[in-house]
């Protein structure tokens, strides 16, 4: 009965290794003043390292003014939980986290947050603009994984 109970407790938790790509709450590209973007995902998992929250975007400078777009400083909430800090690998450029955009440029970034919770309901990714003319904090999301395991 107790080796049960462990198989079943572990299997709960446990992501199959891969990429798993989580399915946006909001169809189509997005807007913030004047940068229009479009974000993906996908959850990395490792069996025995964790889960990695990998987000790519393509970002563009719709407006008259250059746009500053900053991932350096991104930030992820699992479950409604409180933001925390994407925690970078060490292999990153943090330059290629920042990207000045002038009149009508595009930019393709890609960011991996490191040892995030696994995604029940749902994640969420935050990060600074500039330059938009709007607040300057944008947050994008996907449905989680649900209750599978």
């Amino acid at each position: 009965m107790r080796p049960m109970f462990i198989a079943i407790f572990l299997g709960v938790g446990c992501v199959p290794k891969g990429a798993h790509p989580l399915t946006p709450l909001a169809a189509g590209p997005a807007m913030s003043g004047t940068l229009t973007y479009t974000a993906t995902a996908a959850l990395d998992s490792t069996p025995g390292m964790g889960l990695d929250l990998a987000v790519s975007m393509t970002v563009e400078n719709t407006g008259e003014g250059p746009v500053r777009v900053d991932l350096t400083r991104a930030r992820v909430s699992v479950d409604r939980q409180p933001f925390m800090t994407c925690k970078y690998g060490s292999a990153v450029d943090p330059t290629k986290l920042l990207v000045n955009l002038n009149k009508g440029e595009t930019a393709d970034l890609y960011v991996s947050c490191r040892d995030v919770a696994k995604p029940i309901e749902s994640a969420e990714f935050k990060f600074i603009t500039s330059g938009t003319g709007s607040s300057g904090e944008i947050v994008v999301g996907w449905v989680g994984l649900g209750e599978r395991p």
